[in-house]
């Protein structure tokens, strides 16, 4: 009986080890696809490899980021609408979502998207990867103001100089003796 147990548990870890390896293997296809700029095929092996593994979120994101570079703009947008409904808490999808749309001009949208998150949890979290989704979402935020050319909230260029330097000519000006 000890025997049986062991061989089926070895067995098990095999099939285990290589249904993840092929997970993988799909997953390594689509981005090595998505760099060479084959957003078809990198989506077929995103697909295959979501099959492997349907609660995997980095390949749910990858999905979407392939389908917009197809340029199926309807696709993604219901790419995306479901993907947050089965897990709307994904600031990452949300902020993938929210860049197409407003890239498409659908700016209400977007900012539908984003507004929400401001107060989330997620905009209060230390960790570095927490931090760098926040910091993106309030650029995008940023970018929607603009877009919408709203003039009281575009940025002063000059309001984040905390010290200009003197101009050369009022340098040379302090280094001539007075004349009195």
């Amino acid at each position: 009986l000890f025997k049986h147990t062991a061989t089926t548990e070895i067995y098990t870890e095999q099939i285990v080890g290589s249904v993840r390896c092929v997970q993988e293997t799909d997953v390594r296809l689509g981005d090595a696809m998505m760099r060479i700029q084959e957003p078809e095929n990198a989506l077929k092996a995103f697909e295959k490899a979501m099959e492997l593994n349907p609660s995997d979120e980095n390949i749910t994101r990858e999905i979407g980021r392939a389908i917009v570079l197809t340029h199926d703009y309807p696709r993604a947008i219901a790419y995306y609408r479901d993907s947050l409904e089965k897990n709307s808490k994904r600031l990452d999808l949300r902020l993938d979502f929210a860049k197409l749309l407003i890239k498409l001009g659908k700016l209400d949208d977007g900012q539908k998207l984003l507004e929400p998150e401001l107060y989330s949890d997620e905009f209060s979290a230390t960790t570095i990867s927490s931090l760098k989704r926040s910091s993106e979402a309030f650029l995008w935020i940023a970018k929607l103001n603009l877009k919408r050319d709203i003039p009281e909230q575009k940025p002063n260029p000059n309001a984040c100089l905390l010290y200009t330097s003197p101009s050369p000519r009022d340098r040379q000006k302090s280094r001539m003796p007075s004349s009195a």
